[in-house]
């Protein structure tokens, strides 16, 4: 592993990587927002944890999500999720309980959502409380290889 990575050192992410974050740094300021945004960049897994404890709203705007691992990784975190009704969200959040699925689109519905859970702290408290004890009862990787185990069993007999 050593002279693999000697020839082939960490790079930077790909050109269109910092395209985008210019494009979205131009808007966020054209809109007058960019006071209140923060583009991390590429966050090392080990830092994930420490950035959803630090919000108080986990949120996945997709038009296009099949799983929503986001949303598992905010909700673990203890924390609120508001999504688009996508299929990945749509299977995970439980409207109302653990967070808000809004319709795919609806910046209005989506805004909504947000500032529902921001301005409510105890609303907020108890989807976040949900969450996590939704991620601890189906999501656990000893309840995900005990699931796998069983399909393989029914797929060798």
């Amino acid at each position: 592993m050593a002279s693999t990575r000697k020839k082939f050192p960490y790079s930077p992410p790909p050109r269109n990587y910092d395209i985008v974050k210019i494009n979205l740094l131009r808007l966020s300021k054209k809109l007058g927002i960019s006071s209140n945004i923060i583009f991390h960049g590429l966050i090392p897994h080990t830092k994930v944890a420490n950035l959803y404890k630090a919000c108080r709203v986990a949120i996945l705007p997709t038009l296009h999500e099949y799983f929503g691992l986001i949303l598992l990784e905010g909700m673990s975190s203890g924390r609120p999720v508001v999504a688009t009704d996508a299929i990945g969200p749509r299977e995970i959040v439980v409207n109302g309980k653990n967070g808000y699925i809004v319709p795919m689109g609806d910046s209005d519905a989506l805004a909504e959502a947000i500032c529902k859970l921001l301005g409510d702290y105890d609303l907020s408290y108890r989807m976040g409380l949900e969450g996590r004890s939704l991620v601890e009862e189906r999501y656990d990787w000893k309840i995900i290889e005990r699931q796998y185990y069983e399909i393989y069993e029914k797929l060798a007999y």
